[in-house]
């Protein structure tokens, strides 16, 4: 048990020492266990390391700089952020008024703080590679802020600008 709730680890293929994986449940020293009793302190130990990296956590980026008050906001995580940043900088060029928020980290985040963000914006957009909308699901869930539009990709390919800029203009 450490005080951050973040245990010193060995790395499989990395360290000398035998590195065991199981489902169940494992006590401070490694060594797996069924202890109904340790089982709650290492899910205890787990919400305090969550709760340091909340505080570490950073938060989106915004592209262009500035608060997105009474703005189109698209936002989009992962491998997005590319295409993303280039369809926002032409739809702007051609006299749109968007902004990009872009998540490096999903979770933990400080959900609290995206919603003073977002709260205010005229409207929400998701641009997501997968067919669920795991942004604007974990968005709603969050901070109560549901999107307005979603824009999915799910055929494996990435998004490119182009496409992305035609689905701004076509239904913003």
């Amino acid at each position: 048990m450490t005080p951050s709730g973040v245990s010193p680890r060995a790395l499989p293929g990395l360290s000398p020492h035998l590195v065991l994986v199981d489902s169940d449940e494992h006590d401070s020293y490694g060594r797996i266990t069924e202890d109904l009793e340790i089982r709650k302190a290492m899910v205890e130990k787990r919400l305090k390391k969550e709760e340091g990296l909340r505080e570490e956590v950073e938060g989106p980026v915004v592209y262009p700089e500035g608060h997105p008050r009474g703005k189109t906001v698209v936002l989009g995580w992962g491998s997005t952020f590319g295409a993303l940043r280039e369809a926002v900088e032409e739809v702007n060029s051609r006299g749109g008024d968007f902004v990009l928020v872009h998540f490096q980290d999903l979770w933990p985040q400080k959900w609290g703080e995206i919603a003073d963000l977002l709260g205010p914006a005229q409207r929400l957009i998701t641009v997501e590679n997968n067919a669920w909308g795991q942004l604007g699901k974990l968005l709603a869930q969050e901070t109560g802020l549901i999107p307005h539009q979603h824009i999915a990709r799910y055929d494996g390919r990435p998004f490119v600008p182009e496409e992305l800029v035609e689905a701004l203009t076509h239904e913003a």
